[in-house]
């Protein structure tokens, strides 16, 4: 009986972490573009909200509500696996 547990438990982290990396594959290919929409342009006083830091527009990625935020930043919040946007709470 208690291998039957073990075999179980180790089939259920299996398909979490395939889960996981499968979701973070979507938010990495899908959430967040590193192409600046058309129209848009960082503000001089723009800053990252996840560091608090001035974005420059060499290094800021975009997410499909139109937020920016720096690529290191959001790479961050993608490998924590927290698909919402830090400004308007969107679904990434």
């Amino acid at each position: 009986m208690a291998a039957w547990h073990w075999l179980l438990g180790i089939g259920i982290t299996v398909i979490v972490t395939v889960l996981n990396q499968v979701s973070s594959r979507r938010l990495t290919e899908e959430g967040h573009s590193r192409r600046r929409p058309k129209n848009y342009s960082v503000e001089p006083d723009d800053t990252c909200a996840i560091c608090l830091e001035k974005m420059n527009p060499r290094d800021e990625a975009y997410l499909s509500c139109l937020h920016s935020f720096h690529d290191r930043c959001l790479s961050k919040l993608i490998a924590a696996n927290i698909n919402q946007c830090p400004k308007c709470r969107g679904r990434i």
